[in-house]
């Protein structure tokens, strides 16, 4: 089937604003009037995008955008209609950088070098969301860009991510503010490389403030009824981010479901097309790297980024962080960052340290 807004935004029934939906909507409003003019946005068409593009006070696009960027790979790709749509409403000039393959995007090496360089990582998770974002500003930076919106933080702070959503209310609420203490995007670090200046709407502390208020989960995460096209009757969906949605109910993707970045933009097949276009001699370099560095290679899209991470850093791997420490990753001996840490953003190991289970 098609990817068409219709089949993946469905307006549930019975759904209005509420009294702290509102409260968001006016501060909200505030902060994008408080950070307009700005140049572009990384258009990838969800909800989080949707909000800060379209949400309108006295007029629409409050932030005055005029361009926006989006990057999409192949058919399957679920970003491009609503993304097109929004370009379409606002009126603003859209940069769909599109590519039949993912493969041709991370085959770019200087794209995929500044990647690994910048974030200083290969894991495949990591590197098969933020090459998107890193070929979309380095396109914001030819055309001139000096400041460049993002959703960043969304799904962080208002419960986006669907493993949130079985959390019992207690346990969200605390994930919440953990993620308001560790999260850390890769917009930032590309825009401190390329002289652009990140405008991240969601992480001024006081929308965290305010999702921190958010003391129920029903404010967050809820089950609606939607129209099933294909029977007439409805069916349930469950939604996180509620109280967003119901702040903005003039975004094109107000009830559009949470795709990953490596899901809108179509980077999601890499896997399979590079475990496709192995040979016969993975496992020995596989061998070969464990031996020599330590490092657990898992599988050939692995062994592609840290390719490329020996190309950036040298046969020593000197990224500038400390090796063989007191806290090392089990995966590729980086220094954790704290002692209760258990995924290392080095290599994307999970577990990262010894438990009871592994």
């Amino acid at each position: 089937m098609p990817i068409t807004i219709e089949n993946q935004c469905a307006q549930p029934e019975d759904i209005n604003p509420t009294p702290r939906s509102k409260e968001l909507r006016e501060l909200f409003i505030q902060v994008l009037q408080e950070n307009s003019p700005c140049d572009a946005i990384l258009l990838s068409g969800g909800l989080d995008t949707s909000v800060i593009a379209e949400a309108c006070s006295d007029q629409p696009n409050i932030l005055n955008i005029s361009t926006g960027i989006t990057v999409c790979c192949g058919e399957t790709a679920s970003d491009r209609p609503f993304s097109t749509e929004i370009a379409r409403k606002l009126g603003v000039q859209h940069k769909l950088i599109e590519f039949d393959s993912p493969l041709e995007l991370i085959r770019d090496q200087e794209l995929l070098d500044f990647s690994v360089k910048t974030l200083k990582t290969f894991d495949p998770m990591e590197l098969r969301n933020s090459i998107v974002i890193a070929k979309s500003m380095l396109l914001a930076k030819e055309l001139g860009v000096k400041s460049l919106a993002a959703g960043d933080g969304a799904d962080e702070i208002f419960a986006g991510y669907s493993f949130m959503h079985g959390m019992p209310e207690e346990k969200l609420l605390l994930y919440i503010k953990h993620m308001t203490e560790t999260m850390t995007f890769c917009a930032k670090k590309f825009g401190d490389v390329l002289g652009i200046r990140i405008i991240q709407p969601y992480l001024d502390l006081r929308v965290i403030k305010f999702a921190k208020s958010c003391t129920s989960r029903g404010e967050l995460i809820q089950s609606v009824n939607i129209p099933d096209g294909d029977t007439g009757n409805t069916k349930q969906a469950l939604h996180g981010k509620m109280v967003l949605r119901l702040a903005f109910p003039e975004a094109t993707s107000c009830w559009r479901k949470k795709d990953p970045i490596e899901q809108g933009s179509g980077t999601t097949i890499l896997p399979q097309l590079l475990q496709a276009e192995a040979d016969k001699s993975f496992e020995t370099t596989q061998q070969d790297i464990l031996e020599k560095y330590s490092i657990k290679i898992r599988d050939p899209e692995h062994l592609y980024y840290f390719k490329a991470f020996q190309r950036v850093f040298g046969h020593n791997l000197d990224n500038g962080l400390e090796r063989n420490g007191s806290d090392p990753c089990i995966g590729c001996r980086f220094q954790l960052p704290d002692d209760k840490a258990m995924f290392c953003k080095v290599c994307g190991a999970w577990p990262a340290r010894e438990t009871d289970t592994n």
